[in-house]
């Protein structure tokens, strides 16, 4: 359950903006997938987007800058098949590689690992800082998941409670499992609802809630989700470039 939006008297003489944040798994399969990449960049250019979570890329340098250009945001991390996108400048770039039990399948190991599981990054905005980190967990193994999550809380557990945590992305289980329940015991709460869900952004920090969260389904681009969360925070909106 998200804590109540803030009532804006609470905070006199403070501006405020909503902080635009998407998650979103690109995985978009057939000999049309250029199109299809092309296709969702324009959907978060549309958007107006803040900053941008992206999941099962294919890893290559070409396909993260034509999301970068074609979102329109400045600013872009990414390693594996995760990424970030930011209207904001990011600093403190991080992508562990973790121990991976292989697959069952082992051909499908070698064309498809994730040794890396999430990525993080870090930028400042009217004094606050946010840790931002874009997830993609194991589907096959369970150990993989559960040490994805290990690692992300313990990651988590060294952000100072005066910084804002981001957290999105594909996790590949559920809410109620112990591996996503290990990671929201450091303070996070679900920014949507509850219901049969492996996508999620997550948040924690002060004075940041939530205005309006969507789930838009996008047929013919991708088989996933696009999680769309409004945040509520002091201070300009800074421009696009």
């Amino acid at each position: 359950m998200s804590p109540p939006i803030p009532d804006s008297s609470a905070l006199p003489g403070r501006l405020t903006y909503t902080l635009r944040v998407v998650s979103l798994n690109i995985w978009n399969p057939g000999p049309d997938k250029v199109q299809r990449n092309h296709g969702l960049a324009a959907v978060l250019r549309e958007r107006n987007l803040d900053v941008v979570l992206l999941q099962e890329m294919e890893g290559s340098k070409a396909q993260f800058e034509l999301f970068q250009k074609g979102s329109g945001l400045p600013y872009g991390v990414w390693a594996g098949d995760v990424a970030i996108l930011s209207r904001f400048e990011l600093t403190d770039f991080e992508a562990p590689e973790l121990p991976r039990k292989p697959s069952l399948t082992p051909i499908r190991q070698l064309l498809n690992r994730r040794d890396v599981y999430f990525c993080v990054a870090t930028f400042q905005h009217h004094g606050m800082r946010f840790h931002v980190s874009s997830h993609h967990w194991d589907n096959r193994q369970l150990i993989n998941r559960k040490t994805a999550a290990a690692a992300t809380a313990g990651r988590l557990s060294r952000v100072p409670g005066a910084s804002v945590i981001l957290c999105g992305g594909d996790f590949n289980t559920h809410q109620d499992t112990d591996e996503l329940q290990r990671v929201m015991a450091e303070g996070l709460h679900n920014s949507g609802e509850l219901g049969d869900f492996i996508d999620f952004i997550l948040y924690r920090g002060p004075n940041v809630q939530v205005l309006k969260h969507t789930l838009e389904r996008l047929p013919g681009l991708t088989d996933h989700p696009m999680l769309l969360t409004e945040f509520v925070l002091n201070g300009n909106r800074p421009a696009a470039a």
